[in-house]
């Protein structure tokens, strides 16, 4: 899996950073065969395995606030 990194990432701790890229690995790949889906998707188009992503869907809007205080904490260093 080709990793990209968003420049709210560069400002992340190696093992904050580790963290978050596997949450997002994990919810946009299936469980079962490891094709690419996307997170809110029903079934895996692949194999067909129910509710694919590996990471529940409760656990999106935490990866989504670590990212916003990210970016918040650059916009605040920058302006600094």
């Amino acid at each position: 899996m080709a990793t990209v990194r968003a420049p709210a990432l560069r400002a992340l701790s190696g093992s904050a950073r580790s963290w978050f890229e596997r949450r997002v690995g994990e919810s946009t790949h299936c469980r079962e065969c490891g094709a690419k889906i996307k997170p809110f998707d029903s079934h895996c188009h692949n194999c067909g395995q129910g509710d694919p992503a590996k990471v529940n869907v409760s656990a999106l809007p935490v990866v989504m606030g670590v990212s916003l205080v990210c970016l918040l904490a650059l916009s605040v260093a920058r302006a600094l």
